[in-house]
């Protein structure tokens, strides 16, 4: 579901021609970041941001984390997901 969340954000508010996707473990810890520019249209999406809120809930029920910055042009999130040892 989180990245379901993900890749739905992507689709909606993305430019697609500029978008980064890195991951690396470290100490049995998933790190995963995500960055695109905005998507510049003609109408705005408003968002409710209740799929952020959603993932940060999901994530916190596996000890997991989410961070997001954002300015008029580029959106970052980041989640950092325990893995089992």
């Amino acid at each position: 579901r989180i990245f379901d969340n993900v890749f739905s954000n992507i689709v909606k508010y993305a430019d697609k021609d500029h978008i980064e996707i890195s991951m690396k473990i470290i100490d049995h810890q998933l790190t995963m970041n995500f960055t695109n520019t905005i998507k510049q249209v003609s109408f705005k999406e408003e968002s409710t941001n209740i799929g952020l809120k959603s993932m940060e809930k999901m994530l916190h029920q596996m000890n997991g984390t989410l961070f997001t910055s954002s300015d008029e042009h580029i959106f970052s999130l980041k989640l950092m997901i325990p893995l089992l040892k």
